[in-house]
């Protein structure tokens, strides 16, 4: 009987234990962060929701992005076949995304693919990362009050390519 009421204790322990820690650690940075907005030195906010990729508002336009094949994309002079927005990695502090376009019909439309890396340092300060096509930079976001999303179009329909 008393072997019994150890092992009881054990397993109570043990799935009171998990059930706090796979919680957390199983949320997703777009669940962590919806509906928050952050701003970047020049001014550009995103905003981060579940279901879309972000929002950026930058200069009184308002654009989101989603995940997505998209067909026949103007921008630049140029008319790209594909575009695709895709989520590379994402868990509960970093989010990795890119868009890659396939070469487009125009004077000089290449190929290209393009990276953001948002990695969370602390409950204020994003960390983002850019890679287009091997040219790397970074810069930090900062928490600001949120911004409304409501009248925001979507930015790769509209040839907003990042």
């Amino acid at each position: 009987m008393k072997r019994f009421l150890f092992l009881l204790l054990c397993l109570s322990l043990m799935i009171s234990s998990c059930s706090n820690s796979d919680s957390d650690s199983n949320q997703l940075f777009r669940n962590t962060y919806d509906n928050t907005s952050w701003v970047d030195a020049d001014g550009v906010v995103y905003t981060f929701k579940t279901g879309k990729l972000f929002y950026v508002k930058d200069t009184g336009i308002s654009l989101f992005y989603e995940v997505g094949t998209y067909n026949n994309i103007e921008y630049d002079a140029c008319v790209y076949n594909t575009v695709n927005n895709l989520i590379d990695s994402e868990d509960n502090d970093t989010f990795k995304i890119r868009q890659v376009t396939s070469t487009g019909v125009g004077s000089f439309c290449p190929a290209s693919s393009v990276s953001f890396t948002f990695q969370v340092l602390n409950e204020n300060t994003i960390e983002v990362q850019t890679n287009y096509d091997g040219l790397i930079d970074s810069y930090l976001i900062n928490k600001t009050n949120s911004i409304s999303t409501q009248n925001a179009v979507n930015g790769t329909l509209l040839g907003y390519l990042w």
